[in-house]
């Protein structure tokens, strides 16, 4: 993984349920999608905006890891996500350009609702 652009993506939001799959080769991997919206201080009115949510995916192949997944995170869980980055252009049906996002060897971990994380001591 040397020389390979490494993301920490903080306060993701799972678009739906993680989703078991097979590749060509029979191989099972889970498929998650998440959205990031980016926000900015408008500096003239002093207010926090939301930019445009972008939209991502993580592939996992550890059978474990998997399991875990599968059972903890759920379709709206707030979750960090950290890994390598991987953007390609594509064309879409429309002959459209469109952007894939992939994090790839994806390390998943659900946030902590505040209220929890002060009640622990973090």
């Amino acid at each position: 993984m040397a020389g390979e652009a490494r993301v920490i993506l903080e306060n993701a939001r799972l678009g739906a349920d993680p989703e078991q799959k097979q590749s060509q080769s029979g191989q099972p991997y889970l498929s998650m999608r998440f959205a990031i919206t980016p926000y900015r201080k408008n500096r003239q009115t002093n207010q926090y905006e939301d930019g445009e949510t972008e939209w991502w995916q993580a592939t996992e192949f550890d059978t474990r890891q998997m399991e875990t997944y599968m059972r903890e995170l759920h379709k709206g869980d707030s979750i960090r996500v950290e890994g390598v980055l991987n953007i390609r252009l594509y064309q879409d049906k429309q002959g459209q350009t469109q952007i894939s996002r992939e994090v790839r060897f994806a390390h998943i971990s659900k946030n902590l609702p505040k209220a929890k994380q002060q009640q622990q001591g973090f």
